[in-house]
């Protein structure tokens, strides 16, 4: 086991402190074992149930997807073989690849399909926005279903190869049969890993063993895309913070480490056993969200002074420290991406904020912003919210706690417990256009719960849209009144590398963290 030290950003002058294997096995036993430590504890393992990033990371483990996204953010079908679409754009005919099965040996079969994308749509936005115009679907045979829409609908395809949360994964019949209020636990999936129940200890690991079953598709994999092959017998996933995880990769008891906060870039890059590398070009958006139900963030007066108070290039210095790894930009869609726009985009401008605050009668109520401590993004940047919140006048809460704790928290919205601000850092496809972004919904129906028709009916209008300038600028109105509003502040940008042992080779460009095409020398 890996002994764990926990540390404050002020204790890196230790880092020289050993972590320590106990019951290290001989080299060659370890060949065919990847240890990682991950972004996150693994505390749900239903990928429907939670949005949260590490369930969706397992998810890609144990199950498999319809459509993949390549690294050109383009969708290509992955449990499917062949696909049609009918000329009136409302007919769509998926047919499966041969030899898909379930770990338990079950066929994966069009129920299967169509059991998983109801219950997907039962829980994920963009889901539930494809099932309210759907005619129905229809079984054509074992290996072939379809999905007849009322409507022309422009997101089928990338509905179904979605990577962000909630991603539309396949699971038996049987257990997509579970109402998605409640979490699935038997993990029986057709993905190229299977998940080690046993082995499995919240708080400490996740084991996975290679599915030997499973047939890749024969392309090179490419993104979530591609052929999945898996040439490591074993893959531990560890959670660990992340000095201990530094010094695990430096003596060898680990091989991979997913997000090393900035603060020990600059040593993993000085180790000359390891490769640090950006293998999510697109990256990730920092996300300010505030809770448009609780006073004062209901008056819309006071949500514009927080947007104008802020300024993201203070949090991406602080976090990444290093401007070749970051693109500021006030757009809520990536920047360099299709629907990308600087219409609309907020300035920071601290006396318009304390402006707006004498305008709105702000009385001094706490603002309260939620920490996880346990993960460095969120607390780096909601830390340099907070300054810079009090410097335009602003009384301002921090309150820590783990990111699931947070999370958990900001879900339930108990008035008797409230908050204000949380941050996310979320991936660039999660963020790729009105619909997919979440953050500028105006349903009042997801965290945050902001709220306007007029964005509801431009969404609508811009999933039936078949153009795509139209679409665009759908889009930009979308986006120009969600900022207004403030929905929600898109800080820009930025790409997190991972670091991993030069014996590991393989490691695939993506959006997320893969762990097929892996190899690792003795």
């Amino acid at each position: 086991m890996i002994t764990r030290r926990v540390f404050t950003a002020a204790s890196l002058a230790g880092l020289a402190a050993p972590a320590l294997w106990l019951g290290t096995k001989p080299a060659a036993a370890q060949e065919s074992v990847l240890r990682a430590k991950v972004i996150a504890d693994l505390q749900s393992l239903d990928p429907v149930w939670t949005t949260a990033y590490i369930t969706r990371n397992h998810g890609y483990m144990v199950f498999d997807t319809l459509f993949g996204m390549d690294a050109d953010q383009q969708f290509q079908p992955q449990m499917v073989d062949t696909y049609e679409v009918s000329d009136d754009l409302k007919l769509y005919t998926f047919t499966l690849r041969d030899s898909l099965a379930f770990h338990d040996g079950a066929p994966v079969t069009s129920e299967d399909c169509i059991a998983s994308l109801r219950r997907w749509g039962a829980k994920d936005a963009l889901g539930s926005k494809l099932l309210a115009v759907m005619d129905d679907f229809e079984t054509v045979d074992d290996k072939t279903f379809r999905i007849k829409l009322k409507q022309p609908w422009s997101l089928v395809i990338p509905a179904l190869g979605k990577v962000g949360s909630t991603v539309p994964f396949i699971m038996p019949a049987r257990l997509a049969a579970t109402p998605a209020t409640e979490q699935v636990t038997e993990m029986v999936g057709s993905g190229p890993f299977r998940f080690v129940a046993d082995e499995y200890v919240p708080g400490a690991k996740a084991v996975y063993v290679r599915n030997d079953d499973y047939v890749a598709r024969d392309e090179p994999p490419s993104g979530t895309a591609g052929g999945k092959v898996v040439n490591i017998e074993r893959v531990e996933w560890h959670f660990l913070d992340d000095v201990t995880a530094m010094n695990a990769l430096q003596l060898g008891e680990i091989d991979f480490f997913e997000e090393p906060s900035p603060e020990i870039l600059p040593v993993l890059r000085a180790m000359g056993n390891l490769t640090v590398e950006v293998t999510n070009p697109l990256g990730l958006q920092l996300v300010i969200r505030p809770n448009h139900t609780q006073a004062p963030f209901d008056n819309v007066k006071v949500r514009q002074a927080f947007m104008a108070a802020i300024n993201p290039q203070e949090h991406l210095l602080t976090y990444v420290n290093d401007p070749e790894l970051f693109t500021q930009s006030g757009s809520a869609y990536p920047a360099g991406s299709p629907y990308s726009t600087e219409d609309g985009a907020v300035s920071y401008d601290p006396e318009r904020a304390k402006a707006l605050l004498e305008e709105a009668g702000y009385d001094g109520t706490p603002i309260i912003v939620l920490q996880a401590t346990n993960i460095a993004t969120n607390r780096i940047f909601s830390t340099v919210t907070a300054e810079q919140l009090r410097k335009a006048g602003f009384n301002v809460q921090v309150e820590a706690s783990d990111f699931g704790t947070m999370f958990g928290r900001a879900l339930k919205n108990d008035p008797a417990q409230p908050w204000h601000l949380i941050h996310f850092a979320n991936i660039g496809p999660d963020m790729l256009d009105p619909v997919i972004n979440r953050m500028v919904w105006g349903s009042g129906d997801y965290l945050g719960w902001a709220k306007d028709d007029e964005i509801v009916g431009w969404q609508a209008a811009f999933l039936a849209e078949p153009d795509f300038e139209k679409r665009k600028d759908f889009a930009t109105q979308i986006q120009v009144k969600a900022l207004d509003l403030g929905f929600y502040f898109p800080g820009g940008m930025f790409r997190q590398p991972y670091a991993f042992a030069n014996t590991v080779q393989g490691v695939v460009t993506s959006p997320v963290p893969v762990y097929w095409n892996l190899t690792k020398a003795g």
